[in-house]
Order: structure tokens, then C-alpha cells, then sequence
């Protein structure tokens, strides 16, 4: 199974941190996992020590049309919609930036919430609006 990119960032920033504390270090990833990555750890004048390492995400759950889900659900889409109210609104946000802010649960009317988001940031307002 190919690594990863956060397991590779872990890898790499946990390969820097041991580095940094004088330690040898090499590692690669693991197949089949878990664990996902294995560390070799040398110190001076002792045998080499093979780390397992598992990198684990957290997520927070909530409620998603009446069943669990990661809040990635809710989030993705939010920044989608910050991604083309920013492409939509460039030549206005050099004077002005602007944060939508979201948290669940909730039902995602995201073409609501555009529409709102665009009229606001066009129409050269600045204060806080809470809807």
C-alpha cells in the first residue's frame, strides 16, 4: 500500500525530532499495516531498536442527515464555497478580507449561503453578521 501523505509528514517530522536529539534514524513504511511506519533508531554504542509507528488521525463526528459522520462532511464543502466566493470576489478582497465560519449540525443549504456570502462581500459591508 503506497504511504500516505500525513503518514509521511509524521515520518518526516518524527525522523527530524529524533535526528535532532543526536539519534540515528532511518524508516520506511510498513506493508501491510498497521503499523504504517517502521524506525530504526540508533543510539551511539548501543544496538539499533526497530520502532513501529502508527499514525492515527482525529476526527470529530456529528450528526449527517440522521446518521454519524466526520465533520470532513460538513468541511469540505465549506471550503469549496470559500474556494469560489474568493476566485468570484478577488478584485474585492485586496482591500477587505472576509471569514465565514461554520459549525454543524446542521443541514448544508450551501447555495443559500453563497448567494448571502456574495451579496455581502459585494456589497462593500464590514461588519460582523451573524445569520
Amino acid at each position: 500500500m503506497a504511504i500516505r501523505p500525513e503518514e509521511e509528514l509524521a515520518a518526516q517530522l518524527f525522523d527530524r525530532w529524533l535526528s535532532g536529539l543526536g539519534l540515528t534514524v532511518k524508516w520506511r513504511s510498513v506493508s501491510p499495516d498497521p503499523p504504517d511506519l517502521a524506525f530504526t533508531v540508533a543510539v551511539q554504542d548501543r544496538e539499533p531498536e526497530e520502532w513501529a509507528v502508527e499514525v492515527t488521525g482525529l476526527f470529530q463526528y456529528v450528526d449527517w442527515n440522521g446518521k454519524e459522520g466526520n465533520i470532513r462532511n460538513v468541511q469540505a464543502p465549506l471550503e469549496r464555497l470559500a474556494e469560489r466566493l474568493n476566485k468570484s470576489t478577488e478584485h474585492q478582497q485586496a482591500v477587505t478580507g472576509y471569514l465565514i465560519s461554520g459549525s454543524g449540525p446542521f443541514d448544508v443549504a450551501l447555495k443559500t449561503i453563497e448567494d448571502r456570502a456574495m451579496d455581502y462581500i459585494r456589497s462593500g459591508r464590514t461588519e460582523t453578521l451573524v445569520k
